[in-house]
């Protein structure tokens, strides 16, 4: 079974009010659950630990996205439990039929076996241990070398969603027990400004996608900020 520990990651401990609101949420709602909040020195110091082959490359990488990106994935090889985004919003409990997996891929796109599937990485799931974190970490420095990567905008296709699904889709064979919940699950379609979600109680949780670590004008940058305030008030 699925441990009940939560993990959320962060460039400080110093969470902005919106992701504090998110966390309170997550601790209302998951009642019992052990939360962990891991700041950028934390995460170094679980790489060291875990993966000391890779710590060198780790620490040389120059984006703190791509570096969150693979301290999820050693959260759960080294605890279990599940990771959520700081703009992960949470609606209900997990169920007895999901904690019972060994492994929880949720789908931001589409549905297994179809050409438009795709793995989330704002919200994973695991037992401790599963052999497709490892893997995937060990992956992601041995084919990519991300250490030198100098375009942000390839940091999708290495270590995040994509990444994650193309990582999978090579692999399959060697995780038959990965679970895949159906998209609506933990990533709806969301209503207009991401005020609310479409698949009613079938939903676990949305993620808001404010996209805090991405470049963006000026006007876009006002608009997400408003949503951030609108999305994130506590209910």
């Amino acid at each position: 079974m699925i441990p009940q520990i939560f993990h959320l990651t962060a460039p400080t401990l110093e969470l902005s009010w919106e992701e504090r609101q998110m966390r309170r949420r997550m601790e209302r709602t998951l009642v019992g659950w052990q939360g962990h909040l891991w700041d950028d020195a934390a995460n170094d110091a679980l790489i060291r630990e875990h993966f000391p082959q890779f710590h060198e490359q780790y620490a040389r990488i120059a984006f703190g996205v791509m570096q969150a990106d693979i301290a999820r994935c050693a959260y759960m090889h080294a605890f279990g439990g599940f990771y959520f985004d700081t703009d992960y919003k949470l609606l209900k409990p997990m169920d007895a039929h999901l904690m019972s997996k060994v492994c929880v891929l949720p789908l931001e796109e589409g549905a297994e076996g179809t050409q438009d599937f795709k793995i989330g990485n704002a919200v994973l799931g695991s037992q401790a241990g599963h052999p497709f974190w490892s893997a995937f970490i060990a992956h992601i420095f041995q084919a990519h070398a991300p250490e030198v990567l100098e375009d942000h905008r390839r940091i999708p296709l290495i270590s995040g969603p994509r990444g994650m699904t193309l990582f999978y889709l090579a692999n399959r064979d060697r995780f038959g027990d990965v679970y895949f919940p159906p998209r609506n699950a933990f990533h709806p379609d969301r209503t207009w400004f991401g005020l609310g979600q479409r698949a009613g109680e079938a939903a676990f949780g949305s993620h808001l996608c404010w996209a805090s670590w991405r470049g963006k004008s000026p006007r876009r940058a006002v608009t997400n900020y408003l949503r951030r305030k609108l999305t994130a008030a506590p209910i």
